[in-house]
């Protein structure tokens, strides 16, 4: 597709440049540079608000810059920054990303600073956003910046705003204003600092956003329950605490502080696990120093992931930093291998025979999956593979499937593809091996998160303002599925494994233990509730047994 840039000559545009599609239009990428191109060339924003717009100094706000035209000239969209490898600001909300990634209260804190300024900065532009929510921002992935996105939606002087998500909507304005987007604000950046909407949450006589937001009760009120999952509102600076009590209890539509302190801090809470007896928790007394990242287990070997220590088999091996790591194991002697990315290229280091390798290849992201490592690079889908040989160990890379790739998000077992608006996966459940299948009911949702183990691929995402979890089930051939969708949940995350026994346990949303068959048509799904259960409790397996971490402590689970 040929496009002409006013005032910047022709740009081809291919299937590779494709980055993904809305309601609205399909979003291309060259470079540092974005192109939205409308559907509709009659939705195209007027290039009189593009002008208006321009009047924003914020750097990270990313405005239309240039306008695009047909071939004939007529104005069908607009470039603007591209940001590579960002992710969406909602993505930072559960416990359980934050934890894998090191991203601590300071950070959030920081983000949530630079948000505030960047309101203030459109509104010293005498514009407003009105539609300020989790959607619209992303966050780079060194987790230091944030940006505003699709900003042809704001409000200019002649122009008025043209899109408005429910959940922040202030029920108490007719009108846009300032105070209505601080009221946003308010919404957006205690997600920001708890990880839940601050009218979600569950009271006895108030049901759904409209009632809590009418009867101005949010989540500090005594009489809403709210997961165990969340952050403590203890996370919350004090001066900046009794802002939200102001606007989300008291109504009042007022600019938040400016002297909240630089840091935050959460004091420990130490916490009893006490089972009412559906569930057996056991503790197996395996110390570590740091919280667990992740757990790996592969014939008999367990390796263990802190923010400090890499544990095999309960023994201490070596130190490591606040990198996203990752284990594989090599297939003969069943050694593992930790990975991480520096630089954009792969750093690999066996912690048994001090064997350390880096390659120059571009990677976009490395995931773990059933012991193997999987990257994505550029168009290509690849597999890391170890060879033993006289006690040496040898690297190579096998490319296993090709996707678009600006379009292409890659997670663990299963990558998921916006092939110009329809979604394809590709799963990955044995080395070598890449099933590829188009999965229309994807079609309309914004993924968030995704995760496929052993026959079961899980989903969190957006659709018609409401987050779902979307579970499938394949066949032994993974060309058939079923599917159950979980709707309008509070996203705390993926957290489910699926046991060598062919059973899929999730601690899902409200808390609850699922269990279930992974076999595609099989009935039947158990839902099994206890006091013991926690949503800052992160699933792993071991064979057929379930293993749980929290914190730095690992215990057994089943149920009676």
């Amino acid at each position: 597709m040929k496009i002409h840039i006013k005032g910047g000559g022709q740009v081809s545009l291919s299937r590779s440049d494709f980055v993904t599609s809305g309601g609205e239009g399909e979003i291309y990428a060259k470079g540092n540079t974005a192109y939205k191109i409308y559907i509709d060339p009659n939705h195209m924003i007027p290039e009189g608000k593009i002008q208006e717009l321009a009047l924003i100094k914020d750097p990270y706000v990313n405005k239309p810059d240039k306008i695009i035209a047909s071939t004939k000239g007529k104005p069908i969209g607009y470039t603007t920054t591209f940001i590579k490898n960002a992710v969406p600001l909602c993505s930072l909300f559960p416990k359980a990303y934050r934890d894998r990634n090191s991203i601590t209260p300071t950070i959030i804190l920081s983000l949530i600073k630079r948000l505030q300024e960047m309101v203030d900065n459109v509104h010293t532009a005498n514009i407003l956003i009105v539609d300020l929510n989790e959607m619209n921002f992303l966050i780079n992935d060194q987790y230091d910046k944030i940006y505003g996105i699709d900003v042809d939606s704001y409000q200019t002087k002649h122009f008025p705003a043209t899109a408005l998500m429910e959940t922040v909507r202030d029920r108490h304005s007719k009108t846009f204003n300032e105070g209505t987007d601080w009221f946003a604000y308010a919404i957006t950046s205690f997600q920001m600092f708890c990880g839940i909407h601050p009218y979600k949450g569950k009271h006895s006589n108030l049901k759904g956003l409209d009632a809590r937001m009418n009867a101005n009760i949010s989540v500090l009120h005594p009489d809403v329950k709210v997961p165990k999952s969340i952050l403590p509102f203890d996370v919350i600076p004090d001066v900046y605490k009794q802002w939200y009590l102001a606007v989300l209890h008291d109504g009042k539509r007022i600019h938040p502080p400016t002297d909240f302190i630089a840091q935050a801090v959460i004091a420990p809470i130490v916490k009893v696990i006490v089972s009412s007896g559906n569930i057996v928790i056991k503790d197996l007394n395996i110390d570590v120093i740091g919280n667990i990242k992740s757990i790996h287990h592969h014939f008999g070997h367990t390796v263990i992931l802190t923010d400090e220590m890499v544990y095999s088999n309960s023994n201490p091996m070596q130190a490591i930093g606040k990198n996203n790591y990752v284990c594989a194991f090599t297939p003969k002697s069943n050694d593992a291998v930790i990975a991480h990315l520096e630089y954009d290229g792969l750093k690999i280091d066996n912690i048994t025979r001090r064997y350390k390798k880096q390659t120059d290849l571009h990677i976009d992201t490395l995931v773990s999956y059933n012991g193997n490592l999987l990257i994505k690079s550029h168009s290509q889908i690849i597999e890391v593979r170890f060879i033993e040989i006289y006690g040496k160990i040898l690297t190579t890379l096998k490319t296993i499937g090709n996707v678009l790739p600006q379009a292409t998000k890659l997670y663990s077992g299963v990558a998921i593809q916006n092939l110009l608006r329809s979604i394809f996966i590709s799963l990955f459940p044995e080395q070598g091996v890449c099933y590829q299948l188009k999965v229309p009911e994807l079609d309309s949702y914004k993924i968030i998160e995704a995760k496929f183990d052993n026959g079961v691929l899980m989903v969190i995402g957006v659709k018609d303002q409401k987050y779902d979890r979307l579970v499938f089930r394949f066949d032994s051939k993974y060309q058939n599925y079923d599917l159950r969708v979980v709707s309008d949940i509070v996203n705390t995350g993926l957290n489910f494994v699926t046991l060598d026994t062919g059973i899929c346990v999730c601690l899902n949303e409200e808390e609850k233990i699922e269990a279930f068959s992974s076999r595609k048509g099989s009935k039947g799904i158990k839902v099994v509730e206890d006091n013991a259960l926690s949503g800052d409790m992160v699933l792993y397996k071991k064979g057929g047994k379930v293993i749980v971490t929290k914190n730095n402590k690992v215990y057994q689970m089943s149920m009676k």
